[in-house]
């Protein structure tokens, strides 16, 4: 958070997880093997990003994001917000 909002003390909640498996991890790599359970946050601060980009919305982003393991559950909790 604090490389995309300047800060690390924004209120978060949890939407959900991805569990990575890798049961032959190379030398690089940094995380817990062979499972890691990484939770998707939402920001419920409100906060504006210091970092270049733009909003997707959940509409566009099935184009945009379709082959990244954690996008079901942003489009699961975004589509059930939507109404």
């Amino acid at each position: 958070m604090r490389d995309v909002f300047g800060r690390a003390d924004l209120a978060t909640r949890c939407v959900g997880f991805i569990r990575n498996v890798v049961p032959s991890p190379d030398a690089s790599y940094a995380y817990p093997t062979p499972w890691a359970h990484v939770p998707v946050n939402l920001i419920t601060d409100t906060v504006e990003p210091l970092i270049a980009g733009e909003w997707i919305s959940v509409v566009h982003g099935g184009s945009e994001f379709s082959e990244q393991h954690w996008w079901p559950i942003v489009e699961h909790y975004l589509s059930t917000q939507a109404g």
